[in-house]
């Protein structure tokens, strides 16, 4: 099922935009909580972001957590606010010596790979081999030094 019309509707042709990327608030790189998704599209919107990367994991946007409905309230919710969801982030890592944990991997990307066609997506980006690869166009790193370098949102072309 594809929840993608407010998700592919605005924006100039070719016009820069800039996401965040929601691994910011996950709660793995600071003393607060992780927040959840309704949070992390209300701060992209209360920051001035364009659209939300979401990372493919706890809390954020694990596919296996999120039922058709709760797939489309984050569709919904995010046109509403006026936000695109161009990117998700797969996060996954093959490089295990464990058979098993490379199969869960290719499971994940599976379940990841039918979240970002509901939300109609414009880029899935996944690791092989440590490199990042991209499905779809190339997006932008924005590095925060005053974050210690760390991600904080990409650029993201529509």
């Amino acid at each position: 099922m594809n929840f993608s019309a407010k998700n592919t509707e605005a924006g100039v042709p070719g016009k820069m935009k800039v996401g965040l990327y929601s691994i910011t608030y996950l709660g793995c790189w600071f003393k607060e909580p992780p927040l959840t998704w309704q949070e992390v599209l209300q701060k992209a919107k209360d920051f001035g972001f364009d659209g939300v990367e979401f990372d493919a994991k706890r809390p954020h946007a694990n596919p296996m957590d999120w039922d058709q409905d709760t797939r489309k309230a984050v569709v919904d919710r995010a046109g509403e606010l006026g936000l695109e969801l161009p990117v998700l982030a797969a996060n996954n890592n093959f490089a295990s010596p464990c058979p098993e944990a490379r199969e869960a991997q290719l499971l994940m990307v599976r379940e990841q790979i039918k979240l970002a066609a509901d939300w109609a997506v414009s880029l899935y980006a996944f690791l092989r081999h440590g490199r990042v690869l991209r499905l779809g166009m190339v997006g932008l790193i924005m590095m925060n030094p005053a974050k210690n370098g760390r991600t904080v949102g990409r650029a993201f072309q529509s």
